[in-house]
């Protein structure tokens, strides 16, 4: 969950291709989702929980309870009843503004899930998840399996040399994939937006 919306993921629009097939991990609002729609793939899935569930392991803000406290102003109140009724809510957004394009499948469940069960090729994914180390990678891993060779593994919140924003999760993710994969990420634009392409 995020309080603002995505506003740098146009610098890895370039890379998405008419036609292609792409997934996005973490879609919140569905804002870089629509710029994904406008470049016309033959399938785009949407993958979220739209829940609490994804946030229960996770250490990305230090403890579940962090998390809840965290996003109290956002969601109306830090209690699991009143996360699930504003999540409904940004889900049924989604769903209303984005769901009824033919190339859309929105798969409402963790990434874990969604990498378990899906069983194409994905010319491109974008991780923008679980901004955890362990989520990222997980999520990161995972997409080596789903994009073919030559696509791209794009994501968001790498934090460059002299940049001043980013996540140490994300970043330290990254870094790791890259020593184990020895796959180079590339910035793309001036922010935290970073593209890796699949041998």
């Amino acid at each position: 969950m995020m309080f603002g919306n995505n506003k740098h993921s146009v610098d890895i629009m370039h890379l998405v291709r008419k036609g292609s097939i792409g997934a996005e991990i973490g879609v919140w609002k569905g804002v870089s989702s629509a710029k994904f729609l406008a470049k016309k793939p033959k399938e785009l899935h949407l993958v979220d929980s739209w829940s609490t569930v994804a946030y229960e392991e996770s250490d990305e803000h230090g403890t579940y309870q962090n998390y809840l406290d965290r996003y109290a102003q956002l969601t109306g109140g830090n209690s699991e009843a009143e996360f699930a009724a504003f999540y409904e809510g940004v889900y049924m957004g989604v769903d209303a503004t984005l769901g009824r394009d033919p190339a859309v499948t929105i798969h409402r469940m963790t990434s874990d899930e969604w990498f378990e069960s899906f069983e194409g090729q994905l010319d491109w994914i974008y991780i923008d998840g679980d901004h955890s180390f362990n989520g990222c990678y997980r999520d990161l891993c995972n997409a080596v399996k789903v994009v073919k060779s030559g696509g791209y593994i794009l994501g968001d919140d790498y934090k460059w040399a002299f940049q001043k924003y980013g996540k140490d999760g994300v970043t330290q993710a990254v870094d790791k994939f890259r020593e184990v994969y020895n796959m180079t990420p590339m910035q793309e634009g001036m922010g935290s937006q970073f593209s890796i392409q699949v041998p």
